[in-house]
């Protein structure tokens, strides 16, 4: 038995009507869902940063119920921030001369050279007046491996903000001690520079 056949006008009319109601769908995707979407998720965010501000601002008035005491707390701040930085006159020097090496001697190495390198002040007027004035140290270590890994973990974590420009790392050459290294490091460390008024 024979299906009957839809006439050629019957079908261009149905595809005619599902590209219409796809078409429907995805203009009803771009022009009202998204949007609404995008509102709704720009409101949820805008309640989650008040809830945040709420809570943080609550946290404070709990911690600080006086401003005489959080004044206290940013001065001990202030004077621990302070303190990761070398005073000036003389402070860079009794770090790298006597700091440095009693941290590589107390990590186990031995200290082949110590020489202080001159930085001068930055005549670049386009930045901005810090009083930090950069002091760079270079440094030839002798040494185990895990002597050198000790040092450089004892420099990240002292109380003085060192940063490390450069290094190399070779062997020491000596036939003697097996299993020697020698680093060489370029340090920078910051000297906080006392204001005119100060």
């Amino acid at each position: 038995m024979k299906r009957p056949m839809m006439k050629a006008a019957d079908r261009r009319l149905v595809l005619s009507f599902m590209v219409l109601a796809a078409l429907s769908v995805c203009a009803f995707l771009l022009l009202v869902w998204e949007p609404q979407q995008r509102e709704l998720a720009e409101i949820a965010l805008g309640q989650a940063e008040i809830r945040t501000a709420r809570l943080e601002m609550e946290s404070f008035v709990r911690r600080h119920p006086e401003p005489g005491r959080y004044e206290q707390e940013l001065t001990a701040r202030q004077k621990r921030a302070e303190r990761l930085f070398l005073t000036s006159g003389g402070g860079a020097d009794d770090f790298f001369q006597m700091e440095l090496p009693n941290m590589a001697e107390s990590a186990g190495l031995t200290v082949e050279q110590l020489t202080a390198v001159d930085t001068p002040d930055s005549a670049d007027s386009s930045k901005p007046k810090i009083p930090l004035k950069p002091r760079l140290c270079r440094l030839t270590l002798r040494g185990g491996y895990r002597a050198v890994t000790e040092f450089l973990a004892r420099l990240e974590q002292g109380e003085r903000f060192v940063t490390v420009k450069g290094w190399q790392l070779k062997g020491s050459g000596e036939q003697t001690q097996r299993g020697e290294l020698l680093l060489e490091v370029l340090l920078e460390a910051y000297e906080l520079k006392q204001s005119a008024g100060g």
